[in-house]
């Protein structure tokens, strides 16, 4: 059976970079989702049916033009989102509601902006990106992250684009002096491999990652205060709201 990541190892690289990308966001927006094929395609879960990617090469997809669109986003429950700005499309079906990227410009702050309007007056925007352009490395390439911000950036991009930020902090903070050291250097002078950070440890390495696995614990359990922020972190995190009028 195929693996989702040979799926899209398989898809032309035009295709693969959107995908990923759009499977990134999806997948840091809500960490309950489970991914698996379906159709030949990845799908997402969560007690139901949520979304799905649909790579035209890969399977032609009755809803998408081959040449013009690369990658179909499928909204399974898109008639119960608000569309006033008519971005979700349709096609003649009573449920599921489509968004279509032909290049990668258009999946990233045009995005916001487009989740600003699809999103009901009052409703949270949850946000999570990589931080800091100075940590790019292989571990972005392999993950299809296209860019990296600084949190007042992503702060400023959410509110240009209409909303009002709830709450605002990084993440992931006591892991970054770790992927700082593999990134920056241990990588470049090749003592580290160039692909992706996230790898199952090997069993005689099991022992780091309880230590990993408690440092994360420590840090979301010191978030749970409203009040608590982070000064630096591998993640930028914007909780944000669209205003009711």
């Amino acid at each position: 059976m195929l693996e989702i990541e040979e799926v899209i190892a398989g898809l032309p690289k035009d295709e693969g970079l959107i995908l990923k990308r759009l499977r990134s966001i999806i997948l840091d927006t809500d960490p309950h989702l489970q991914e698996r094929l379906s159709y030949g395609v990845p799908y997402f879960f969560h007690h139901r049916r949520i979304c799905y990617l649909w790579p035209t090469s890969l399977i032609p997809c009755a809803y998408a033009k081959p040449v013009e669109e690369k990658v179909t986003l499928g909204m399974c429950y898109g008639n119960l989102l608000s569309n006033d700005q008519g971005l979700l499309i349709a096609d003649k079906r009573k449920q599921v509601y489509v968004m279509r990227f032909s290049k990668m410009s258009q999946v990233n702050e045009q995005a916001i902006r487009e989740m600003f309007r699809l999103l009901r007056p009052g409703g949270i925007a949850f946000v999570r990106v990589a931080a800091y352009e100075w940590m790019r490395s292989g571990h972005d390439e392999a993950l299809g992250t296209q860019r990296r911000y600084r949190l007042p950036t992503l702060i400023s991009r959410m509110e240009s684009a209409g909303f009002n930020t709830v709450r605002a902090t990084y993440a992931n903070t006591l892991l970054l002096p770790a992927a700082a050291l593999r990134r920056l250097v241990l990588k470049r002078v090749g003592l580290a491999d160039s692909g992706s950070d996230v790898k199952p440890l090997p069993p005689r390495l099991d022992w780091l990652n309880r230590i990993l696995t408690n440092a994360l614990l420590s840090e979301a359990k010191m978030l749970k205060s409203s009040q608590a922020t982070l000064p630096a972190g591998l993640s930028a995190i914007c909780i944000s709201e669209k205003p009711s009028s």
